[in-house]
């Protein structure tokens, strides 16, 4: 991973009340980590105004690309990153009760971070029931339904994925 991994778009207003913020990470880059640490320290802790005014995107980069083959995304990691960013994903899907709520869900995801990657990489035999526990820890510090994330990546992960890489391949 590089620095430059996590790229946040200069912010657009597209009117007096919305500020876009377009971001592409990894799940398991630790500059990305470190970034939406420090977006959150200086922006997202701002207090809800700030809150309300940011319509932010989050995608997920496929740093080694797509394979067409089985239609599945090529993740520096291994497959535990890219199903980590399948989960990333899907949160901006699933029904909030205040707006960017997911980021919350996101931020905790990169907080675990460190030990999702020591316990993933290199993907050997584990199974999904470690990052599962996470994500249900996660969705429920952010008040999300970890069941509905668990359905959207159920339905639709590699698609979320895909339209992910389709946006973003432009920047790599």
């Amino acid at each position: 991973s590089t620095s430059s991994t996590l790229a946040a778009s200069a912010a657009q207003t597209t009117d007096v009340d919305t500020v876009q913020v377009y971001i592409v990470a990894e799940s398991m880059c630790p500059n990305c980590k470190e970034h939406s640490s420090l977006f959150d320290e200086h922006i997202m802790s701002m207090g809800q105004d700030m809150r309300d005014i940011l319509d932010i995107k989050l995608d997920m980069m496929l740093i080694d690309g797509w394979d067409s083959v089985s239609q599945t995304g090529i993740c520096e990691k291994g497959k535990w990153d890219c199903k980590l960013g399948q989960y990333q994903m899907a949160s901006q899907k699933a029904t909030v009760t205040s707006k960017n709520q997911w980021w919350d869900f996101n931020r905790c995801l990169f907080k675990n971070q460190p030990a999702l990657i020591e316990y993933y990489v290199p993907a050997k035999d584990q199974n999904a029931s470690y990052m599962d526990s996470v994500v249900e820890s996660c969705a429920s510090d952010a008040s999300l339904d970890a069941a509905e994330i668990f359905s959207i990546v159920e339905k639709e992960g590699e698609k979320l994925l895909y339209d992910a890489y389709a946006r973003d391949k432009e920047f790599d």
